[in-house]
């Protein structure tokens, strides 16, 4: 019987491995939506933590607006940046319009604006039908602008640079610049920052003697963002002792299983969470028949700390 266990927890480790290495939404998906706040100094990202309110607010400013033509003539009678800033984003948002979206970002950027040199490489790596031979930006160019957005406090610049480094697609990995730009996303708030740290490395570097920071950064990440992705990831650490440096722990793997059933419960149209459901379920039915009565209870016990402090944490956000 413990062999079959054995036999079939190797089994569930591979799914948990394929989640964590190559099938990860939030190490994959880039939000296409930034967009910026009603001062140009401050622009807001879907990307981040807390925008909700800011950019709600600036999307009802640019729908209210009367007149978008009038920062059209600022920006080029003027050249008055927010007026650019403006335009430009009224078009990205309202009318959809990416071409004259992105002439009018890049006139911002011209005039000073260098977080909206965000908005000029993403035009560039995900429109890239919109350029020709004589507009087309080379990567390098485009990590430029990046780096530049990065600088004057673009957490979603930040993002894609740490993603650039890390995805063979871009032809510029470099696993350094990667780990660099993480961190610095985690000091923006990018949202998942904690998560893609600890991918970065448990899976690309697979650096057995950073387990301990990985562990904390998953733990960190499940604790700030309730991602799925951070409690499956601990299960398969705690399950799979050769592959990360860690410690054998079925009673941790199980409490981050149930942890992981509960957040994935009320999540709809994800494919990440679609690809991998019931991962979880089979842990939980099948992980008990290898621990005592005692070590079973420990699981349940360490799973409603989980569940409180994730419950504390999201409660002191709201109130913030």
């Amino acid at each position: 019987m413990k062999n079959k266990i054995t036999g079939l927890l190797a089994a569930l480790i591979l799914s948990l491995t394929c989640i964590t290495i190559g099938c990860s939404a939030s190490d994959t998906v880039i939000t296409t939506e930034a967009i910026g706040a009603t001062e140009p100094a401050s622009i807001v990202h879907f990307d981040t933590a807390n925008p909700e309110k800011e950019a709600i607010n600036f999307i009802r400013f640019l729908e209210e607006t009367e007149d978008p033509k009038r920062f059209q003539i600022e920006c080029d009678q003027k050249n008055i940046t927010k007026s650019c800033y403006y335009f430009a984003s009224y078009h990205e948002i309202i009318t959809e319009d990416i071409t004259q979206a992105y002439g009018y970002y890049k006139k911002a950027f011209d005039l000073g604006l260098k977080q909206t040199g965000f908005f000029i490489a993403k035009f560039q790596i995900f429109n890239p039908e919109l350029f020709d031979d004589d507009n087309r930006l080379t990567i390098d160019e485009n990590i430029n602008y990046l780096k530049q957005a990065s600088d004057a406090g673009s957490p979603d610049a930040t993002r894609l640079l740490m993603l650039i480094y890390r995805k063979p697609e871009y032809n510029r990995v470099d696993y350094v610049q990667a780990e660099y730009y993480n961190k610095l996303a985690i000091k923006q708030n990018v949202k998942y920052s904690r998560y893609t740290l600890a991918f970065l490395y448990t899976h690309h570097l697979k650096d057995k003697s950073k387990i301990d920071d990985s562990i904390e950064l998953y733990k960190d990440d499940l604790l700030a963002e309730k991602n799925w992705e951070s409690s499956t990831a601990l299960s398969g650490i705690y399950l799979n002792p050769e592959e990360f440096g860690s410690e054998l722990n079925y009673v941790k793997a199980l409490a981050y299983a149930y942890v992981t059933r509960d957040i994935r419960k009320d999540i709809v149209n994800d494919p990440a969470n679609e690809m991998f459901e019931n991962v979880e379920d089979d842990l939980i039915e099948l992980l008990p028949r290898s621990l005592t009565p005692d070590q079973l209870e420990q699981a349940k016990v360490l799973y409603l700390e989980i569940t409180e402090k994730m419950n504390s944490q999201s409660t002191s956000k709201q109130s913030t």
